[in-house]
């Protein structure tokens, strides 16, 4: 194929990628497939040009797979560039970024106007890099061999390659490395390693800057060099994760606008961006809204919201030179797509329009609602219902993440989860007809430190009870049937405290469920990574007898709800899922187990997700459509 065949050919699929479906408007499990959910931008250094990435379910692939696009910051129409993620701008090379091979990340540069092309492809499994101020030389975190299929990834090292000869020089090895990101100088490179702030000269020499305990995560460097934001828990194994500035010389860290939730798991869309020698800018999640903050240093604990209102904001980007930073954007009922806004006008220009068919104004209403638990706490969360609805209607209780952490996005899952949008969702529940509960119980980020770490050693009873007093306070408004209550979970901690929920309630006709919990004691041993002794307050493997009043296996014999149970095949979850099965068998309630393939790190296939949308539909259909 010739390069002006291809670049046709890339022109023709950014044609039919933007036109519209056949299912204008109806969000179906056909409208979920064709949606196209922009996650991060990079903007150009002399800002004319943003580089924007896409996740989309590919027909020819039958995977997911997440698009590079770039698009004139004039505005024009957006060209596709390939596949690609996490891209950036280096100076004297173009647009880096990442290729994907199932769940193998490797290097690709692009000068921004061809497809890419692979770069150091002796670097394997690469998380993150940084490119050097000069863009001779590249920071990257991977590592020199990529695992065999079903194989454990092997610990990742900071590598320094020369990109012109592609040699390589380990300058850490061995432990958790992340984040690294080059001083002004290109002297040094400043990265998180096992959750403290290093310091690493291009000669190997690493020096830590801040060593105590949580997490400290993504640091930056000043313009001049001499101070590096990052973002913390500020010395506590629990608490919220915030920013602070150091002294790059050492110091003692001050906290910078301390009521915002600025990070969850450093990784983007969560960005931090100097502006100037006194200035940032940075995304902070507050009450369901992720808004872009601005904060001078002379007054650090003040920060300006320079996005207010109801959108939430990711993935953003930042040109010096234009003094314009770029942002994916979305509301409840609007799809995300690219916009261009100046620092000091405010001004805002829309770059894509990604999803023109997909309107649900018309046919979903969401908004806010607030009730008390039974212990008197607060709790807040999301009701969607069918829009024009009248009288009583079915409802499902839906439950995705740690804690909750619904947001004002259109996936309701930007500020928690990034670009994940489960696959069962409340914009396909509403278009069944269905009332949909999103609540944020206890715990949920987003709500100050003293809410989310109330949780700690109360895993199930209280963050439950927040959920049943939500379902209650709809019954009670008139919007939910109560002889016609689901409830739905897609994760691990949401999972297990649902199951735990069906041990004292059978007032659900049916349930949902992925990664079930049932032994606490079995899966802490089995994938103690996977959960915290902070989080349940102690080791259930250690004192399996403390946790057996909160341990669904202990109380499986009381469970009587109708449960469809996604399957995933990795230990230890799939043992899980079968104790789960088996406990309904015992107790000849209805259950089905539905094996999902492959595993959680690897690119969802698009026959499978419209398979898995059909059976959660027809499961949820059988038992609630019928009074």
């Amino acid at each position: 194929m010739t390069a002006l065949h291809f670049k046709a050919l890339l022109l023709i699929t950014a044609l039919l990628a933007f036109a519209t479906p056949a299912n204008a408007g109806k969000f179906d499990a056909t409208a979920y497939l064709d949606f196209k959910q922009a996650t991060a931008t990079a903007i150009s250094p002399d800002g004319k040009q943003i580089a924007f990435t896409v996740n989309v379910f590919d027909p020819g692939t039958d995977l997911q797979q997440s698009e590079l696009w770039i698009v004139p910051a004039a505005g024009g129409f957006p060209r596709l560039l390939g596949n690609g993620e996490s891209a950036r701008w280096c100076p004297g090379l173009g647009l880096v970024s990442l290729s994907r091979t199932k769940d193998q990340l490797q290097l690709q540069v692009s000068d921004g106007a061809s497809v890419s092309r692979p770069m150091l492809q002796a670097i394997k499994n690469v998380s993150d890099f940084a490119c050097s101020p000069d863009g001779r030389e590249l920071a990257v975190v991977g590592s020199r061999t990529a695992p065999t299929e079903g194989e454990a990834p092997a610990a990742n090292s900071l590598f320094l390659a020369d990109v012109e000869t592609g040699n390589l020089r380990e300058l850490v090895s061995g432990i958790s490395v992340a984040d690294p990101e080059w001083s002004p100088t290109g002297a040094r490179i400043a990265a998180s390693v096992d959750g403290d702030i290093e310091l690493i000269g291009v000669d190997g020499k690493r020096t830590t800057l801040v060593k105590r305990p949580g997490r400290d995560l993504a640091p930056h460097w000043s313009p001049d060099g001499s101070q590096i934001v990052f973002a913390t828990q500020g010395g506590k194994a629990l608490g919220t994760i915030g920013l602070q500035l150091v002294p790059a010389a050492g110091g003692e860290p001050r906290p910078i606008a301390g009521n915002f939730t600025t990070w969850l798991r450093g990784q983007p869309p969560r960005w931090v961006q100097w502006t100037g020698r006194r200035t940032l800018l940075f995304t902070g999640l507050a009450r369901m809204r992720t808004h872009v903050y601005a904060v001078d240093l002379d007054k650090p604990a003040v920060a300006s919201d320079l996005t207010p209102g109801d959108r939430v904001f990711s993935g953003c980007s930042w040109s010096s030179a234009s003094r314009h930073y770029a942002c994916v954007t979305s509301s409840l009922l609007t799809p995300p797509d690219v916009v261009l806004r100046g620092f000091g006008s405010q001004s805002e220009r829309q770059l894509t329009r990604l999803n023109p068919a997909l309107d649900l104004n018309g046919q979903e209403t969401i908004r806010e609602v607030q009730w008390r638990s039974s212990d008197g706490t607060g709790v807040t969360g999301l009701l969607a219902i069918p829009a024009h609805s009248s009288g009583a209607l079915p409802l499902v209780a839906l439950n995705v993440g740690s804690h909750g952490t619904y947001d004002h996005s259109f996936t309701t899952r930007v500020s928690a989860d990034d670009t994940w949008f489960p696959y069962i969702n409340h914009h396909l529940l509403v278009a069944q007809g269905y009332a949909v509960l999103m609540p944020n119980p206890r715990g949920s980020w987003g709500y100050g430190e003293a809410f989310q770490n109330v949780v700690a050693g109360d895993p199930a009873v209280g963050p439950f009870s927040d959920i049943e007093s939500g379902v209650d306070e709809m019954v009670k408004e008139g919007i939910a049937d109560p002889n016609r209550l689901a409830i739905v979970a897609t994760g691990t901690y949401d999972a297990y405290r649902v199951v735990y929920g069906l041990t004292r309630t059978s007032r659900y006709r049916a349930a949902v469920l992925t990664i079930p919990i049932v032994d606490v004691v079995s899966a802490f041993a089995l994938a103690p990574d996977a959960f915290s002794t902070r989080y349940f307050g102690g080791s259930p493997l250690a004192e399996p007898a403390k946790f057996d009043a909160i341990n669904p296996i202990r109380n499986a014999a009381a469970i009587r709800t109708p449960t469809l149970i996604y399957r995933v095949a990795i230990p230890p979850y799939d043992a899980q899922a079968d104790l789960l099965a088996a406990a309904l068998k015992t107790n000849k309630v209805a259950v089905e187990s539905k094996p999902v393939p492959g595993r959680f790190i690897d690119p969802p296939r698009r026959s499978d997700t419209k398979d898995a949308i059909a059976t959660g539909l027809d499961w949820l259909n059988t038992y609630l459509k019928s009074k």
